[in-house]
């Protein structure tokens, strides 16, 4: 049976998204956690810590702008020019400074008159804030996967789930996926992964990733992931539905596409991968033009720079034969409009899985081109794996087919999203379920230090 808090004890939860409203993708999964939690643990006390100032409107609790940066301001200049150095030198780096966190956070309280010495200001603030919590949940999305090993964003994420350890507040990530990692990386996340309370991944691969760094398998389980809790707006902005039904009173069925920059790889720079991408996907828009009368919509998830999805969108049609049958909408939407927008449409093509997640729950079907786990696990956990591409490699007339196959079934997997949409929603509300039960049961240093000076038991 799961223990109940202490009577009079709200339980404080701090949650690390590390997330921007630009790409909405992380702003759904922020925003589902948000609404899952304010609904089942209603009397929680909620801190954000998130990169998205923008996204306070829709959460509950005080929300902090990137407080949990524990190092100089600088830092980020530091391993860029590591990284001119060596491609690998930004990661190493990266590694060895998680490394002597925990210690640095560990000393620091021991030893509080010297902590100034010991820790710089944005340390200290990061283990007062911390310190605070009853749990600390981290969505860090894709950041434990970083299968490039010149990418160092995960340090952003993992750096307050180290902080917690050293001071022994209890961690939970969720709505994850990860590997495959570079070895640079398995050190740090092996040492998180055996002291969580809780592990949610994406999919099955993740969890076979997670085991195979020592993450307790009673502790792992695989989850929805939840943006499928997103639904779909009403309404569209004025402006932007103007631009769907002009699309559509040209006639044929509407088609979207969102594409993103294509991910570095080890070996081979963006612009060696970006040309095969834009070129696979003016040619599958031609033909949809050309075979189907098809309007082609780009509807942009990420709006992030330097190359934004809009632009990447825009580099295509302008590839095209036929671009006076594109669309590209460049209208700042949120998650739900989103869906409504990906609601407006026959099939979506796209690179970007939240993307898809909000078609689907729309009940429009969905062709993704994957370039890591959360595709192909995503596409698998629903029965259609097979109408997954890899983006490595694409070729343009592999992609029109499965699109043009996929337009052909139609019926058929509106069918079968009807059905397994809401077992995802489902199955998103029970993971929140868990995550509650899990953070009420935990033992808390807050709560212990509260009974310690004869407060509410």
């Amino acid at each position: 049976m799961t223990d109940r808090p202490e009577a009079g004890h709200a339980p404080r939860l701090l949650v690390v998204a590390g997330n921007t409203f630009a790409n909405k993708g992380d702003a759904a999964l922020t925003l589902a956690l948000a609404g899952e939690l304010e609904r089942q643990m209603p009397e929680a006390v909620l801190t954000w810590s998130l990169r998205a100032p923008r996204l306070a409107v829709g959460l509950g609790g005080r929300t902090i702008g990137q407080p949990l940066a524990p190092w100089a301001p600088g830092t980020r200049r530091i391993l860029s020019a590591l990284g001119a150095i060596h491609p690998a030198l930004p990661a190493r780096a990266a590694s060895a400074w998680l490394a002597l966190l925990g210690p640095r956070v560990r000393l620091a309280v021991r030893l509080p008159r010297l902590a100034r010495l010991i820790a710089r200001r944005e340390l200290r603030g990061a283990i007062a804030l911390i310190r605070e919590a009853d749990a600390v949940i981290a969505m860090p999305g894709g950041y434990l996967l970083a299968d490039d090993p010149r990418q160092v964003d995960w340090i952003w994420a993992l750096a307050p789930l180290v902080i917690a350890n050293a001071l022994r507040v209890p961690t939970i990530l969720a709505s994850c996926s990860i590997g495959p990692l570079p070895p640079v990386q398995r050190g740090a996340a092996t040492r998180i992964l055996r002291r969580a309370r809780l592990i949610q991944v994406r999919e099955g691969r993740s969890a076979v990733w997670a085991e195979s760094l020592g993450a307790p398998r009673e502790r792992t389980a695989v989850v929805p992931d939840l943006a499928w809790l997103i639904a779909p707006a009403d309404r569209l902005p004025e402006a932007v539905d103007a631009e769907i039904r002009a699309a559509a009173a040209a006639g044929g069925p509407l088609v979207g596409i969102v594409v993103r920059d294509a991910p570095a790889r080890k070996g081979a720079g963006r612009d060696a991968v970006r040309e095969p991408l834009i070129r696979a996907f003016a040619a599958l828009a031609d033909r949809l033009v050309e075979e189907r009368g098809a309007r082609i919509v780009f509807g942009p998830q990420a709006l992030v720079t330097p190359v934004s999805d809009v632009e990447i969108a825009r580099r295509v049609v302008r590839r095209m034969r036929h671009p006076e049958a594109a669309t590209v909408v460049e209208a700042d939407l949120g998650p739900a409009e989103l869906g409504a927008l990906y609601g407006r449409m026959r099939l979506l093509v796209s690179v970007r899985m939240h993307a898809g997640i909000l078609a689907m729950t729309a009940g429009t079907p969905c062709v993704a081109v994957g370039y890591g786990l959360k595709h192909t696990g995503t596409m698998e956990g629903l029965g259609i794996g097979d109408l997954v591409l890899p983006l490595e490699g694409i070729d343009a007339g592999r992609l029109s087919a499965l699109v043009t196959g996929a337009l052909d079934r139609e019926a058929e997997l509106r069918a079968l999203l009807a059905q397994r949409t809401p077992e995802q929603r489902s199955g998103a509300r029970e993971a929140v379920a868990r995550i509650r039960d899990t953070v009420l049961s935990a033992p808390s240093p807050r709560r212990r230090a509260t009974r310690a000076r004869g407060g509410p038991r």
